[in-house]
């Protein structure tokens, strides 16, 4: 559901956006309490502007009220919208909804470029070349804990052979990436400037 909204001015690119958004919300909650549909239903909305932080804001607002929330939107009479004056209504039980979906959203989302070191502990390659998965149970740095952590991701396969190199002779390696969480499990994706430190 993509609006025409890049000529708009501002303040009017703004309203419509999120009504883009909070309709779009709407349709998704809906499609998960009537139609039994999985989380994907907010997942695939997300170029609509659905977002986590919209999915807790909501689930905060219809928490707060005893009947739900309803949501309407006004035009300028000069530049009406058409098929765009209805109200947005999340029901009283949308609240639990949103906030799954808010934390799945999450999940998929980068949280920050780290720096991991530590030691390569699991190693699978489906072919004898190409990509790899590895593991590294490391620390990242700047981490005034040194927290130890285990981190998964997907190697080329020559940075992933010198990760064999690194787990037999148990050497160091050190790695960039976006770090982000799926469930309990951390993942790097886009890893980068591997270096292995021989011993």
């Amino acid at each position: 559901m993509l609006f025409e909204i890049e000529d708009e001015p501002f303040e009017r690119a703004a309203t419509l956006r999120l009504h883009q958004a909070m309709t779009s919300l709407s349709q998704a909650v809906r499609q998960v309490e009537d139609d039994h549909a999985g989380i994907e239903a907010f997942t695939d909305r997300l170029s609509d502007g659905v977002t986590a932080v919209l999915c807790e804001a909501v689930a905060t607002m219809v928490n707060e009220s005893r009947i739900g929330l309803e949501t309407s939107f006004s035009w300028a009479l000069d530049r009406p919208v058409a098929d765009r004056n209805q109200p947005v209504v999340f029901g009283r039980g949308s609240q639990e909804v949103l906030q799954e979906a808010a934390r799945h959203i999450r999940s998929l989302i980068p949280e920050e470029e780290i720096v991991l070191a530590g030691n390569v502990v699991r190693l699978h390659r489906d072919a004898r070349d190409g990509t790899g998965e590895v593991t590294i149970a490391g620390v990242f740095a700047g981490d005034p804990d040194e927290r130890l952590r285990r981190v998964t991701m997907t190697l080329p396969g020559a940075v992933y052979d010198e990760a064999i190199r690194a787990h037999d002779e148990f050497d160091l390696v050190e790695v960039v990436g976006e770090l982000y969480r799926r469930g309990n499990r951390l993942y790097l994706r886009n890893p980068r400037d591997f270096l292995r430190i021989e011993r």
